[in-house]
């Protein structure tokens, strides 16, 4: 394949195809009901007329109004009273007449809509790249390049979301059955932080926490774990001698060999949130044991130190690594230090 110089890219045309936005247009406009048919939106049509005039027909149909060439023309008007130019813009009665006479049928829809779709991904691809390579001169880090591209990913494969909502009726007749891993304690398919201070035994009570799941046994000595379930914990703080001695002991108090303990698995390297390499060797390690507890020890150090005191930046890492454990099943447990800051409140009357 012949190499193409980096600039005559970047001169090119986009990717699109006129041809096939109108025809798509032409079958919506001879059937709309085409539009809950194909997930197309205004944005993905190339042309800025085909976009204004696609927005105006699904706020039509989405309204109940009928779609014509009566309606359409009145509404493209009422729709651009602030820009005379825009109902020139899609060609004005006679570009309209063009596009609705442009298929003779509204067959082809679907295959006409996929088109667009695709075309519409490759030039958020394209863009990408122009966005890489600003960040790269702007001097963005190799994780924030990296997040950048998954997220840019995720939104070109993920499909289209739909809030739903539902009546008072559905909320009191629904059945939310919680279950218990550790009675009245832990609860199964829900992220679980455990937070403390530097040197309050987190880790100790996170292999407490895990030999109980798996074994079935008592957590702190106290609490029944409801069923056997297979655990895994990366551990990334205490190093490897410090883990196997505390474990050893914890298995004996419970009156139990370590080397017995056949659901638990440990790993002594740590995930970094928001770097795509690592997420993918997670997914792996995930599919491969298929736990049903995933434990993180500690938070802090498979973090990024860019934007620590960014709350919304930081949850959004949280939130990539929650949806890697949620697609291959597994229960999220963080071990995290918290800050203490020795202040207290002169007005406080304790």
């Amino acid at each position: 394949m012949k190499s193409i110089a980096p600039q005559e890219l970047l001169d090119r045309k986009p990717p699109s195809d006129a041809a096939i936005e109108r025809a798509f247009l032409g079958a919506v406009m001879l059937q709309p009901d085409v539009i809950q048919t194909v997930d197309v939106r205004p944005g993905d049509f190339y042309l800025q007329e085909h976009q204004v005039l696609f927005e105006t027909i699904t706020t039509m149909y989405g309204g109940g109004e009928a779609v014509d060439m009566a309606t359409l023309t009145s509404n493209l008007k009422v729709a651009t009273a602030n820009d005379e130019s825009a109902f020139e813009m899609v060609g004005g009665a006679i570009g309209l007449a063009k596009i609705f006479e442009s298929v003779p049928t509204a067959r082809n829809a679907t295959s006409y809509g996929e088109r667009i779709k695709k075309l519409s991904e490759s030039r958020r691809f394209l863009n990408l790249g122009v966005e890489i390579i600003q960040g790269v001169h702007a001097g963005k880090s190799h994780d924030e390049l990296l997040l950048q591209i998954q997220d840019a990913c995720d939104t070109v494969t993920r499909t289209s979301l739909e809030f739903d909502a539902i009546t008072c009726a559905d909320l009191e007749a629904a059945d939310y059955n919680t279950e218990f891993l550790i009675e009245n304690t832990l609860v199964a398919r829900q992220p679980c932080i455990v937070a403390g201070g530097k040197k309050s035994l987190k880790t100790s009570i996170m292999i407490d926490l895990a030999i109980t799941r798996a074994t079935g046994g008592f957590f702190l000595g106290r609490l029944r774990a409801t069923r056997p379930a297979r655990i895994l914990i990366m551990s990334g703080e205490s190093g490897q001698g410090t883990i196997q001695e505390t474990a050893r002991r914890i298995a004996n108090a419970a009156g139990r060999r370590l080397e017995d303990v056949t659901n638990l698995y440990w790993s002594f390297q740590l995930p970094k949130f928001g770097n795509l390499e690592h997420m993918g060797a997670l997914t792996r390690l995930l599919k491969a044991k298929q736990p049903e507890v995933l434990i993180l020890d500690p938070a802090y150090l498979a973090m990024p130190a860019a934007d620590a005191a960014n709350l919304m930046a930081q949850g959004e890492l949280l939130r990539g690594v929650s949806d890697v454990c949620q697609e291959s099943g597994a229960m999220l447990i963080l071990a995290h230090h918290t800050k203490k800051t020795g202040k207290t409140n002169p007005h406080s009357k304790t």
